[in-house]
């Protein structure tokens, strides 16, 4: 099996409704999620409510080239995100799933302008490596 990359832009809405929140959007959000619902084919519970800004998952070794991907699209709307988050005290989060063969060695590059715009949309960066 080859690497693959799953890259998402999260938004918690706290205890507002993420469907209010979206409908704020001029961008709208590939998933929506309440406190509770079940988190993809796991048993785990989500604990707050929010939405999804995602790409597919693809076979890729390039990380940089996946996030500048997702992250493009939104910072073209940064200001109307940027509102929405500050003014409500919400978090962000950039989430990084890597499924990495063991044959292969994705690059793993962050450029100061990358990590920059991230910073700039309030996001913490969470990094999940899974080998197969």
């Amino acid at each position: 099996m080859a690497t693959e990359i799953q890259v998402s832009f999260l938004i918690f809405t706290n205890d507002d409704d993420p469907n209010s929140v979206a409908d704020k959007l001029s961008y709208k959000p590939q998933l929506i999620w309440f406190k509770g619902n079940i988190i993809g084919k796991s048993l785990i519970k989500h604990k707050n409510s929010g939405l999804e800004y995602k790409n597919d998952m693809i076979k890729e070794i390039e990380l940089e080239k996946e996030i500048n991907n997702l992250v493009e699209p939104l910072w073209t709307h940064k200001d109307e995100i940027i509102k929405i988050i500050d003014s409500n005290n919400y978090e962000t989060e950039l989430s990084i799933v890597l499924y990495i063969d063991e044959n292969e060695l994705p690059i793993l590059n962050f450029p100061n302008a990358l990590v920059q715009k991230i910073a700039d949309l309030r996001a913490s960066i969470d990094i999940d490596i899974i080998l197969i």
